[in-house]
């Protein structure tokens, strides 16, 4: 959490940059879901719709809670921001699980990463602010449980679905490094500026997944 509270321009240029991936999405996301239907195959369509809430979600509260004035609404979607960072994660996870694992694995892998949904949900919901660490432990936990299917990645996707989910993933990262320093001036917002990053090249990914 930034330790500084930001100023009046840099939160005006937060919500500016998410409201960009809040419109971009409600743009993108009919093309994904119309090309999920035409497959007609329940998986592709789940697995989009899944990763679609994730992408309204992070950028609808994200917006409104920069955007947002009063002392009490901004606290309260402080905590839906959080929240939807748990869906936005495994909304990414669950096209490509339903598309490359046996059914057996991928209800097991699924009901693990949305159980940890419902988990961190509960803890910001019921005890906020409290067991901060707890919940780096579980946005960390999900972000990672990609290494026990990565052998099943490689032989099943295509190059350039990869390629772009692994483009995302770096953006993620490399946006932590401006995010822990989110004292310094808009440097929260450059983390934003990653985040749609990430989110576009995943979009992408999920796209060319599709297309197969």
């Amino acid at each position: 959490m930034p330790k500084r509270l930001q100023t009046l321009p840099e939160e005006k240029a937060n919500a500016l940059s998410h409201a960009l991936g809040f419109l971009l999405g409600i743009i993108g996301i009919p093309f994904l879901i119309s090309k999920a239907w035409r497959l007609d195959d329940s998986k592709y369509l789940i697995g989009t719709l899944a990763f679609s809430l994730g992408i309204v979600m992070v950028y609808g509260f994200s917006t409104a809670y920069h955007a947002a004035k009063n002392s009490k609404k901004k606290a309260k979607l402080q905590i839906m921001d959080h929240v939807s960072i748990y869906f936005l994660i495994a909304g990414s996870y669950t096209p490509m699980v339903l598309a490359i694992l046996k059914t057996d694995d991928a209800i097991l892998f699924l009901s693990i990463i949305w159980a940890s949904v419902l988990i961190g949900t509960f803890f910001k919901l019921f005890f906020t602010g409290k067991f901060k660490t707890l919940s780096v432990v579980i946005y960390l936990t999900m972000g990672w449980l990609a290494v026990f299917f990565f052998n099943d990645l490689v032989e099943r996707l295509s190059l350039e679905t990869l390629v772009w989910i692994g483009v995302g993933g770096l953006s993620y990262t490399l946006g932590v490094i401006f995010y822990v320093q989110s004292n310094r001036p808009y440097f929260h917002t450059i983390w934003h500026v990653f985040v749609l990053g990430g989110t576009a090249a995943h979009f992408v990914a999920v796209y060319h997944l599709l297309s197969h």
